[in-house]
């Protein structure tokens, strides 16, 4: 079909349908008006519907002609009704989309527009690619989720070189924002779990946001990192098979191969210890018991590496291996201006970890959002 057909709820079982012309003059027509209807002693028979002559009025509209009442057909009287072998055809074919619309959403409430696409669909895309209201129009009766469904559906498909190959021919500042409007989409939702977890102190879900989302963790470092390995043996098991070293995360950078070790506690593990003297904090035993879990696992890395690598091609090196520490969230203890001081002064003179809060890290992600955003 060239346009969307228009349908109207009239009740909870029918809704009514554009006209079916099947035969038109210059002053009078013929119609079908089809209704959809649910029918529960035979779902199949969805469609009923009413032949009516039209004629055309003084504002050019086609109103409804009648001179006949059928329901007072007296005895003997009769009524001939002819449809041209075109016109049944017409009605035959047409009446098909209107099943196939049942079948696929039933009996819509209020109004709504369906297209039937075949052969025509091409015709129908090209059309609504070509004007900006169309997409306005779009975006107003359904939502972004079509543009979200638009995407799945392309991500579903086999034919991925094809579209690579047709986006590369896009213009580059066209495909720049496509690729912005996704970035940022991905970097709120991030975000946004963050923002709605920072009280949740499972290990297990901030170490499958952090994997599924894996390239969060380049933004700490000033240079390209990738996965390499999760919850990844680093050797250390005594003769009984006991003791063995698990870290969190092993990431490597992305040119020279050399190894990071990550290791992530939750925003509720604590940062902040009792007082010391004067205006000097200690940290608490969780941060201390990390760095050197931390510290243990590099040396059992580096210990044990040509065993776990097995020689010299191995894909990572261990050379002098940084550490990366997640842990806790300054906003969640609200510590004062001189526990801020011994924390920042603490891990400022770590020479091999990097001690960050949750808080933190997600601030690098809040600052990706505002750059792409003054970007589009």
């Amino acid at each position: 079909m060239e346009k969307p057909i228009h349908i109207k709820s009239t009740s909870k079982q029918t809704a009514i349908c554009d006209e079916i012309v099947l035969r038109a003059g210059k002053k009078s027509r013929l119609v079908f008006k089809p209704m959809l209807v649910d029918n529960p002693n035979n779902p199949v028979a969805s469609v009923k519907g009413t032949f009516v002559f039209q004629v055309k009025g003084l504002n050019e509209s086609w109103d409804d002609y009648k001179t006949l009442d059928l329901s007072r057909l007296k005895k003997g009287e009769w009524i001939k009704l002819e449809l041209k072998s075109e016109e049944l055809l017409n009605l035959t074919l047409q009446l098909k989309d209107f099943y196939e619309i049942y079948s696929e959403i039933g009996i819509v409430k209020g109004e709504t527009d369906v297209i039937i696409t075949d052969s025509n669909i091409s015709n129908i895309l090209v059309e609504l690619l070509n004007s900006k209201e169309n997409l306005k129009k779009l975006l107003e009766k359904g939502g972004v989720e079509l543009v979200q469904k638009t995407i799945q559906w392309i991500g579903d498909t086999k034919e991925t070189e094809e579209i690579i190959q047709k986006l590369s021919e896009l213009d580059v500042s066209n495909l720049s924002k496509v690729n912005s409007i996704l970035g940022l989409s991905q970097l709120k939702w991030i975000f946004e779990t963050w923002t709605k977890n920072r009280k949740n102190g499972d290990e297990e879900f901030w170490q499958e946001l952090i994997k599924n989302n894996s390239w969060t963790i380049s933004q700490v470092f000033s240079f390209p990192i990738v996965i390499l390995d999760q919850k990844a043996y680093l050797g250390g098991k005594e003769i009984t098979n006991q003791g063995g070293n698990i870290i969190d995360f092993i990431f490597k950078n992305e040119l020279t191969n050399n190894t990071i070790l990550v290791e992530i506690k939750t925003p509720m593990s604590p940062i902040f210890g009792g007082k010391y003297r004067g205006n000097a904090y200690s940290l608490d035993k969780e941060i201390t018991g990390a760095i050197n879990q931390l510290l243990n696992y590099k040396d059992e890395l580096q210990k044990s590496f040509y065993t776990l690598a097995r020689g010299e091609n191995s894909d990572y090196k261990v050379f002098n291996p940084r550490c990366l520490l997640i842990v806790g969230s300054i906003e969640n203890e609200k510590p004062n201006n001189n526990q801020l001081k011994s924390f920042d002064l603490f891990r400022n003179d770590q020479r091999n970890i990097d001690i960050i809060t949750f808080d933190e890290f997600f601030k690098k992600v809040d600052y990706l959002i505002k750059i792409l955003e003054n970007e589009l």
